[in-house]
């Protein structure tokens, strides 16, 4: 067990001080075994109230601060040290002042504090990380957790963390295992019709993605309970508490990362962030994981939204989808382009015949052809022109007719979901160039996840270069 001044947030815990909360620590000693032991079983102990406030000091009795026993360095046995390190620990967490940090000055200065030097940094990156992650049961002694106010001070209020080490019990629940399983396998159906569409993550000097915290969270970070208490499960809240962006373009990509370069220009660890080509694959798999407090938002070409909005939605063989939320300064999502089928004359005997646009790319010396969904308007429109000039021998229209949606709507349409392995997702050229100019210049870093990456992005590069040299050049599609 851990008694200490646990500074998870120091800026949040710095209000509290300012604000002279106060800090309640319930000590379960034992009257049979050594003085410096503690009974884990009993309830029936006495409490020590510190506090800046003299006026709520004054409320506790002077016998139970002058106690002698009460007064004593409380240290852990072998085996409690064993336990706390390999199975079990429990903390608590509550207001700090001057007390209690005395007394932890105390516990260092004789060698007797739970972590030393290092080993309390190390510690709070794995409390936080599980405590994130929903691996820590947190209990309060407030039984209305819709009430808690630290402004009322006629009641203690802590947090106690139970963090179980040796077996996550998360893990072991049956519905998560079976939801788990339902995503990856619904995950690796998808997988091959989403390879050919390439997505933009920022990444730092560890190989993590970038994440930003909720401006919603900033707002309410000077209550370090309500916050923590929100966790519990019965005060529960959709606000996140971080969001990572996922980029359609590299341009918007690196656009992002500039700010962050300006934002914290002072700061000595930004130069490392850099920006990572991954599949689409990717974001699909973050928005399983379904984290409580990180969300992913999956952000569009801006320029062709800009285009679409104020200058291709004029277009009158532009059909946009009758669910599409648009107006006339904003299109929801990152579009994108399906040419529609279309009947057109022959020039010799006027025979009528149905054209669907096709890519066809040679498998294995196996012709295949995809159903091409494209992610920029003049990629599409250079891939009909090419198009018509393969079918001269038939009266095909200058301009296509063309069905508009976004992406997230589309992939959740029955139609995607019968037919996602004939369909594949064509970027745009600017995309393409990005993807040759990395590769390039990133070739030679083999760090783990660079490493692990380079057989995707080469399958990106080649797939890209195939279909836009099919789509720009007068040569066969077959290669």
């Amino acid at each position: 067990m851990i008694l200490s001044n646990f500074i998870l947030f120091y800026k949040v815990l710095k209000n509290y001080r300012g604000n002279k909360q106060y800090l309640a620590l319930t000590l379960n000693q034992s009257r049979e075994n050594s003085k410096n032991m503690f009974n884990l079983k009993s309830n029936r102990s006495p409490c020590i109230f510190i506090s800046n406030s003299k006026s709520f000091t004054d409320q506790v009795s002077s016998k139970s601060l002058k106690n002698k026993n009460d007064n004593k360095l409380i240290t852990r046995n072998f085996w409690q040290t064993l336990v706390n390190k390999y199975i079990k620990e429990i903390i608590y967490l509550s207001p700090s002042n001057s007390l209690s940090e005395s007394y932890i000055n105390k516990l260092k200065t004789i060698g007797l504090s739970v972590y030393k030097g290092n080993e309390y940094k190390s510690f709070l990156q794995r409390f936080s990380k599980d405590l994130l992650n929903g691996n820590i049961q947190i209990l309060t002694n407030v039984k209305d957790r819709s009430s808690i106010s630290l402004l009322n001070r006629n009641d203690v209020i802590y947090l106690k963390y139970n963090w179980l080490k040796f077996l996550n019990f998360n893990l072991l629940n049956s519905k998560k295992i079976i939801h788990n399983v339902y995503n990856e396998s619904k995950y690796n159906e998808t997988n091959i019709a989403h390879q050919s569409l390439p997505i933009f993550i920022l990444i730092n000097s560890n190989n993590e993605i970038v994440l930003s915290e909720s401006p919603d969270q900033l707002r309410k970070s000077n209550d370090l309970f309500n916050l923590s208490i929100q966790s519990l499960g019965k005060v529960s809240s959709t606000k996140k508490l971080y969001t990572g962006l996922v980029f359609i373009n590299p341009s918007d990509a690196l656009e992002y990362k500039e700010y962050i370069n300006a934002k914290y220009s002072s700061s000595t660890r930004l130069n490392q962030i850099r920006i990572m080509p991954v599949t689409i694959n990717l974001y699909f798999q973050l928005m399983n994981l379904r984290k409580r407090n990180v969300e992913f938002r999956l952000i569009p070409d801006l320029k062709e939204l800009s285009d679409l909005v104020y200058k291709y939605r004029k277009y009158q063989y532009l059909s946009l989808d009758s669910n599409q939320n648009y107006g006339h300064n904003y299109f929801q999502g990152q579009p994108v382009y399906l040419i529609k089928s279309i009947r057109a004359k022959s020039r010799k005997n006027k025979d009528l015949k149905v054209f669907n646009y096709l890519y066809s790319s040679d498998k294995k010396k196996n012709l295949s052809q995809y159903e091409a969904v494209f992610f920029s308007y003049e990629t599409a429109m250079d891939a009909w022109k090419k198009f018509v000039e393969e079918n001269k021998d038939y009266h095909l229209p200058v301009r296509p007719s063309i069905y508009v949606s976004n992406l997230e709507k589309f992939i959740k349409t029955s139609y995607y979901k019968k037919n996602h392995s004939k369909i594949i997702f064509l970027p745009s050229i600017d995309t393409y160039k990005f993807l040759k100019r990395y590769l390039q210049s990133n070739i030679q870093n083999k760090s783990n996840i660079n490493y692990w990456m380079t057989n995707r992005i080469v399958y990106i590069r080649t797939l890209c270069y195939r279909v836009f040299w099919s789509l720009t050049s007068r040569q066969p599609m077959n290669w």
